[in-house]
């Protein structure tokens, strides 16, 4: 499901197809990331045939004159055109990933009848501007080949700071504040996002921002009068659900992650950081957690990210954020450790509820998010094998599960579905080869009969395993001088050895895991790790 690169710049679509389309993008992307007017977007829709048919003439005009700078009003147009065709393209690659009816077109044809219109788009650097790469960064989230996402939303920050969105400004129009508003948090929480799951630095500081949140109203108001009024109202009734409720708690959400992100995967160790300072994150979350807000009345297909599964999904991968630097200190703070292994469960079974409760896509970071949190698990089953119980193994299932989904629907993540489970594989052949006695140690081991204790063996789980006893990877540790293959990563690292993982499967299943890792951005400190993928930076 790439990009051909023969595909024809799009027709602009029929009626029925038109408002499926932006109906989607409302749903699916608006109620997450609301930087557009959507006032302005549904004039567009409605004036699209007679945009194109000025779209040509320009194009005509243009083939019989020399190169000159883009005007205002042809610029506009360019506009209006590249925001209408990158909103059909981002919906029609989520319809075509949830493998529901088609659509006219196909993305690519969408896409490339916007790419038509980039280069008047970016002569001049404006919140326009900005919300054109947004919107490409929208599109690449879910689309295998691409110009450099972390680059496209780097970009768009920086021209946030050029514009100064980044601080409190005495715009006179409530409306354009409320607008620059919400497009500085939108850039910011892809920014955050991107940067987290890449392990590079966020674009800018916490420090250096001021600006407030935008107001919990309506996205459709574009009056000044109806805005105050609105705004005095969410100030008098905070706890009211409006349309950008869960937009501004995602966004909440967002500025806690980056203090952990800047508190633990900083170039300090996570173990010199005090407890009390993870203690006061994880309440943080908590917090965000109780004030989770309820969903206003809307059509079902819009609370995909405003239910009350996705704001735990969120959640549970901010817990995972939390306590994953501080897995390998189990020993010494079990209870850290266990609350990684069980958020890490908890993502993947709240992402398999979220398939077969919601229609949803996929996309990279949610690919990334599952995969990780299901590495998660098969490492903490490395470090303590008294964490295998029933749970241990539906969440494991789950994971594979979700994986199985996303291959399903986008080709292109089938190596990491089929790598996630050699390694539940081979992890399952090597335990059981490892209780097998051997020859010479059997009367040994009748003789101890039911001796051993129970908590040493796994309870019967007929969908993952028999019941053998947890295996011991210490050997693992010190690989074989000759043939031994040890996946050298300061985070999943001696479970990866070949010879404890079936030999030649199991290095290829970590090989596979080992083409995910982006190596010039790898935490060095021990103990983190973030399971880069290299599809998000083919040019670093």
């Amino acid at each position: 499901m790439g990009e051909p690169k023969s595909a024809n710049p799009a027709r602009m679509p029929s009626d029925e197809t038109s408002e499926m389309l932006l109906q989607v993008y409302w749903s699916k992307f608006h109620a997450k990331y609301p930087f557009l007017s959507r006032n302005e977007i549904l004039d567009l829709n409605k004036r699209r045939h007679e945009l194109s048919a000025h779209r040509d003439e320009i194009n005509t005009q243009e083939l019989h004159s020399s190169p000159r700078p883009v005007r205002a009003t042809s610029r506009k147009l360019h506009l209006s055109l590249f925001k209408l065709n990158m909103i059909y393209a981002i919906s029609a690659r989520y319809v075509q990933l949830r493998q529901s009816k088609e659509a006219e077109n196909t993305p690519e044809e969408y896409y490339n009848a916007a790419s038509r219109e980039i280069d008047a788009v970016l002569s001049v650097k404006d919140l326009d501007t900005i919300d054109s790469l947004l919107l490409l960064v929208l599109y690449q989230l879910r689309s295998p080949s691409y110009p450099g996402m972390w680059h496209l939303i780097r970009h768009a920050m920086t021209s946030s700071v050029e514009t100064g969105l980044h601080r409190k400004a005495r715009i006179p129009s409530l409306v354009e504040n409320e607008r620059r508003k919400r497009l500085f948090w939108c850039v910011y929480s892809l920014d955050r996002a991107v940067a987290m799951a890449l392990g590079r630095p966020h674009s800018i500081s916490e420090r250096d921002i001021d600006t407030d949140l935008p107001a919990n109203v309506d996205d459709d108001i574009d009056d000044e009068a109806t805005l105050r009024q609105a705004i005095n109202d969410s100030i008098s009734f905070p706890k009211r659900s409006t349309k950008l409720s869960a937009a501004i708690h995602q966004i909440r959400l967002k500025i806690i992650e980056s203090r952990i992100h800047e508190t633990l995967y900083s170039v300090r160790r996570p173990d010199t950081v005090p407890a009390d300072e993870i203690a006061i994150l994880h309440q943080q979350l908590l917090d965000w957690k109780e004030n989770i807000p309820d969903s206003p009345q809307m059509d079902s297909e819009e609370q995909t990210h405003r239910s009350r599964q996705m704001h735990l999904l969120h959640y549970y991968k901010s817990i995972r954020l939390l306590y994953l630097p501080r897995i390998n200190s189990f020993e010494s703070s079990p209870q850290e450790f266990q609350r990684c292994i069980d958020a890490a469960g908890q993502i993947c079974q709240l992402q398999k509820q979220i398939h077969h409760t919601q229609t949803v896509a996929w996309s990279l970071l949610g690919l990334h998010a599952t995969y990780l949190a299901g590495l998660t698990l098969i490492y903490g089953f490395y470090l303590s094998r008294s964490i295998f119980d029933f749970k241990f193994s539906s969440d494991i299932r789950a994971c594979s599960t979700v994986l199985y989904i996303i291959a399903e629907r986008w080709p292109a993540a089938a190596k990491y579905r089929d790598a996630f489970e050699e390694l539940v594989a081979n992890l399952i052949e090597a335990d059981q080869q490892q209780s097998e006695p051997s020859s010479s140690s059997k009367e040994a081991t009748i003789t101890a009969g039911n001796e051993a204790s129970s908590s040493s063996t796994w309870p019967v789980d007929h969908d993952l395993a028999t019941t053998p006893a947890a295996p011991d990877f210490s050997s693992a540790f010190n690989p074989p001088e000759q043939g031994g293959w040890l996946m050298q990563d300061p985070y999943f690292h001696p479970v990866a050895a070949s010879h404890a993982f079936g030999g030649v499967a199991g290095e290829q299943a970590w090989e596979m895991f080992e083409d995910l890792i982006d190596k010039n951005f790898r935490h060095q400190v021990k103990g983190i790790h973030l399971g880069i993928p290299t599809y998000f930076a083919p040019y670093s």
